[in-house]
């Protein structure tokens, strides 16, 4: 999960990455190592253990990424921080990053080494003896995102409690760190609340987790595929990242150059979905899709490529999705896995 606000008409991540910042002031070269507290493709936000002076010019490296060249824009009041007292300072990259490469870090940031699912339901947290409450968005073998007003610092140890859907008459009590958080300033969409990773886990509550894991992730695969022909059931094409959903969404699409069509969002995920389409579409065919999610006002439009292809089932992988639309989709996921198995029971 990821959270935006406008920071100069660039949209902000709040991400936690190690970083190196060489100031180049009056021609001498000097390294300084801290945090980023924020990315965008127009700048950092960083915490360092030295100030640097405004104006000054300097080349950043992020997760022993390629460098970039900025200079420092504003300053702030030094911070105790867990990594002893820090300086917030703000980067402006001379020339805008690529989206794509903002995705890295964030993937620096959030790592998942487990599927995670899309899920629904009420955890208790305690931190130094303060409780606070959020939901569970979605869940993995390894970790889970909590959605919360009152989400706990990145690095900070809590303990959680919880009930599984699969095991309602047992609590679950697991150790857990803070891995990232959702920043406090918030475009009115994103979903403020918490990344964390479980830590000394009991191997029987290791082994709940994850039935409920597998479970919901063997129901989410058996639907796409029986939706699909057998001819592309093994097509090494038809790559998929996250689990589809199965919904309704009218949507318009066209290839490039031609005129727009009508047709249907029949299965939703993160990294693309599965069509109903008026004609055929070629395999690898560019397409641009413009639809609006149920629980969103906010229109997404995004390329994408075909991936598989029937008559008229077309399955696509998105290229140009934003962090928000992302968000958006997974709040629509969780809802609606939600509500499906709400209408099972």
């Amino acid at each position: 999960m990821s959270s935006y606000t406008n920071v100069s008409g660039y949209p902000r991540l709040v991400a936690y990455l190690p970083v190196r910042c060489t100031s180049l002031s009056q021609g001498a070269r000097k390294v300084i190592t801290g945090k980023t507290t924020s990315i965008s493709p127009g700048g950092l936000g960083l915490l360092l253990p030295e100030i640097i002076p405004l104006r000054t010019p300097v080349v950043v490296q992020v997760c022993e990424e390629e460098p970039l060249r900025g200079h420092v824009i504003w300053r702030d009041k030094p911070r105790p921080t867990g990594l002893g007292t820090s300086i917030p300072h703000g980067v402006a990259f001379d020339q805008m990053v690529d989206t794509d490469r903002i995705r890295q870090w964030v993937h620096h940031a959030t790592p998942q080494s487990h599927s995670r699912v899309p899920v629904q339901f009420d955890v208790e947290f305690t931190q130094a003896g303060k409780a606070g409450h959020g939901t569970c968005l979605d869940l993995s073998k390894n970790g889970m995102f909590i959605a919360t007003n009152h989400p706990v610092q990145p690095r900070t140890e809590i303990l959680l409690r919880f009930k599984l859907q699969d095991h309602p008459s047992h609590t679950l009590s697991i150790p857990a760190q803070v891995v990232w958080m959702s920043g406090e300033e918030l475009s009115p969409s994103a979903t403020t609340g918490m990344g964390v990773k479980f830590l000394a886990v009991d191997p029987l509550k290791v082994a709940l987790i994850g039935s409920v894991v597998d479970r919901l992730l063997g129901e989410a695969s058996p639907s796409l595929d029986s939706s699909l022909p057998p001819s592309t059931m093994n097509n090494p094409t038809d790559t998929r990242h996250s689990p589809r959903i199965p919904c309704d969404i009218l949507m318009e699409y066209h290839i490039k150059g031609e005129r727009p069509q009508e047709g249907r969002i029949v299965k939703l995920g993160t990294a693309g979905a599965l069509l109903t389409t008026q004609e055929p579409v070629p395999l690898e065919a560019e397409l641009v899709l413009h639809f609006r999610l149920p629980v969103s006002n906010r229109p997404i439009r995004t390329a994408c490529t075909v991936k598989s292809a029937d008559e008229r089932s077309v399955g696509v992988e998105f290229s140009h999705l934003t962090f928000q639309e992302q968000e958006e989709i997974w709040k629509f996921h969780a809802k609606e896995s939600a509500r499906q198995r709400k209408s099972r029971s």
